[in-house]
């Protein structure tokens, strides 16, 4: 009996001897690879830390950012009159819009219900929506201040650069300051004031172009959503309202031909991966947990661990959260946390390598296309993170939480790039239009009078597609995300429904919707 149990024994510890030595072997395995891949990164001349990428503070003198944050406070963070206004595009059919400034109603004072329970029953009291006008007018000396911190030359929030201590209540605040200056700028426009609705486009391009700054993925991405929500259509919705003069247009064209969404994103990768390490080079069982998730959101995900993941039923709650802590955790940072380190750290360099390629280039497909010396893997990484199986997924369960991010970033970025300069040419058109009492023939006629050059499709490095209609109205697109010229066509790609134009086939410049169309669409929709 004693010698089974020395056999027993002996087995088990051979046992665990061996999974030490597999542990130490993946430790070390991580360690050299990690170090490679920071020292040929540093040989590139890459900044890998949170100091070497915070932007330098700007003087409190010059730093507009208080001011604003002061201005919003005062504005109500939510208004019932800026809920109802048509503050985005309002497609009806494919390619067509309804212009605002044609909307019944929306600035107007209105009823809403407002259901109020009692302990008998529940009441409706009708209550009166302010008119959007009279809501801006009160809240002018507030906006005013909001322009005024937009005339600074600096503005930071003060930033604390770090995953540990990561908080930013600001992201809505940011996102109705942005509401608060359509508003206003749409306002104007159905007013007929266009010195002042264009003033707040202007105000809306720089703001945009100011949380870009921040080097931070989110708020890139906050910043995205001022110019395509709001700032474009309220352009397009300018565009077709009569009396502008040149002078007018010219400043228009001037304001959103000063942004660029692609290169923040260069300095805002490097900063999530710097505070990425951060957290790998300060490796406590907090920092692992932010890193590696909570145990539901990731054992529990049959997508993340295992196509079958009927063998995790078998477990409770408490056992699933014991295994993950007292086994998965401890593991994971003894054997895989350097090898995940490595891949994350890889994967963002592949977004980075991207986004410069983009900025030089203009050219959609050939960011993918990176010569294969350099990166053979680049797109099934960069784009989304290859099929693993799963001792893979038990070694880098951090960086296949952003296996993906950056492409998506970045193709965001492209389609705002190729907004901007369906946007730019537009104007120009329209420039074009006003001094010749029609719409050119080709876009080379619109340089070097009103374009530096003829704006470049980013979708596949060639000029925007243009053609002029028999009737004197224009054709103004890009290929769209399929990188194949469907001749202009808006149809919704398969999958997708036609009220988002970058989800088509072609990015196509509206057209304003006829009444015809208008009344067919509220017919479809009260159908329903």
């Amino acid at each position: 009996m004693r010698t089974r149990w020395r056999k027993v024994f002996r087995a088990m510890l051979g046992l665990l001897l061996l999974l030490l030595l597999a542990v130490l072997v993946e430790h070390l395995r991580g360690r050299a690879a990690l170090a490679r891949e920071i020292a040929a990164l540093r040989a590139r001349g890459e900044k890998l830390t949170v100091a070497e990428l915070t932007p330098p503070r700007p003087p409190a003198e010059s730093n507009g950012a208080p001011a604003f944050l002061a201005a919003m406070a005062c504005l109500p963070s939510t208004n019932d009159a800026l809920s109802w206004a048509p503050l985005g595009w309002k497609f009806v059919a494919p390619g067509k819009v309804w212009r605002f400034t044609q909307r019944e109603g929306w600035s107007q004072k209105r009823q809403f219900a407002q259901s109020k329970p009692t302990d008998a029953k529940t009441l409706t009291d009708w209550t009166t929506q302010d008119d959007l006008g009279d809501v801006l007018q009160r809240a002018q000396p507030e906006l005013n201040e909001l322009r005024a911190s937009l005339r600074q030359p600096g503005f930071d929030f003060g930033t604390t650069y770090s995953l540990k201590n990561f908080y930013m209540p600001r992201l809505v605040t940011i996102k109705n300051a942005g509401k608060w200056l359509a508003a206003a700028g749409l306002t104007s426009l159905r007013q007929g004031d266009l010195d002042t609705a264009l003033t707040n486009l202007e105000f809306l391009a720089a703001y945009s172009s100011k949380v870009m700054r921040e080097p931070l993925l989110i708020s890139q991405l906050v910043a995205y959503t001022i110019p395509q929500g709001y700032g474009y259509p309220i352009t397009w919705e300018a565009l077709q309202t009569s009396g502008w003069n040149d002078a007018q247009l010219a400043r228009m064209q001037a304001a959103w031909a000063s942004l660029n969404y692609v290169q923040p994103l260069i300095p805002a990768l490097g900063m999530e991966r710097a505070m990425g390490g951060e957290l790998f080079d300060d490796l406590s069982l907090a920092n692992a947990k932010m890193l590696v998730g909570e145990p539901f959101g990731n054992w529990g995900h049959s997508q993340t661990w295992s196509s079958d993941p009927s063998w995790l039923d078998a477990l409770t709650d408490k056992q699933l959260t014991g295994i993950w802590y007292g086994v998965y955790l401890p593991l994971w940072r003894a054997a895989w946390a350097d090898q995940d380190h490595e891949r994350l750290m890889e994967i963002y360099q592949k977004g980075l390598d991207g986004s410069r390629l983009m900025t030089n280039w203009h050219n959609w497909p050939q960011t993918k296309i990176v010569p294969p010396s350099a990166n053979e893997d680049f797109w099934p990484v960069f784009n989304q993170a290859p099929e693993m199986g799963f001792y893979d997924r038990c070694r880098f369960p951090a960086s296949a939480q952003v296996s993906g991010t950056a492409a998506r970033c970045l193709l965001k970025a492209v389609n705002l790039e190729i907004l901007r300069n369906l946007t730019l040419t537009a104007v120009a058109l329209q420039r074009h239009q006003l001094r010749h009492g029609k719409f050119p023939d080709s876009l080379q006629a619109l340089v070097p009078a009103f374009l530096p050059s003829v704006p470049t499709d980013e979708m596949d490095g060639q000029p925007l597609r243009y053609k002029l209609k028999t009737d004197g109205s224009f054709l103004l697109y890009s290929v769209g995300e399929n990188g194949v010229d469907d001749g202009g066509d808006p149809a919704p790609m398969e999958g997708d429904n036609f009220r988002n134009l970058l989800r088509d086939r072609d990015i196509v410049w509206p057209v304003p919707a006829t009444r015809e169309e208008i009344t067919a669409a509220d017919d479809k929709k009260n159908s329903r």
